[in-house]
């Protein structure tokens, strides 16, 4: 089920992402590997802290820094299990705006893969 996703965002961590229109863009400081790298130490110094806001209907589910950090490093081992992708190939993140969207993002960023966000 689609909903919306409210990343909560620092002042290391620069993030503009228009979920309607699926565009994303970050600070030329941060980066969106410089995100990866915000989204760990945070979930270090303040786990329990909110990392972002998923609702969907009249529900609404707060996402912790430690929970995001889970899913990030989740989407990393199994990046690297089915060793994809090969040099000079991108990923294509083709999913619905979730948590789990944004931290698939996260780990082709940290990982330094190519990628871009194709919305269903």
């Amino acid at each position: 089920t689609e909903g919306e996703l409210e990343v909560e965002t620092h002042r290391d961590m620069d993030l503009r992402w228009d979920f309607a229109s699926g565009q994303f863009s970050w600070s030329q400081d941060s980066g969106l590997s410089g995100a990866a790298e915000t989204v760990a130490r945070r979930a270090d110094s303040c786990p329990g802290s909110t990392a972002a806001v998923w609702r969907t209907g009249e529900q609404e589910q707060l996402v912790s820094y430690r929970l995001l950090q889970a899913m990030v490093e989740e989407v990393s081992q199994r990046l690297e299990e089915e060793a994809l992708p090969k040099a000079g190939e991108a990923v294509v993140v083709f999913l619905p705006v979730s948590p789990l969207t944004l931290a698939v993002l996260l780990a082709c960023s940290a990982a330094h893969l190519p990628h871009t966000l194709v919305r269903p």
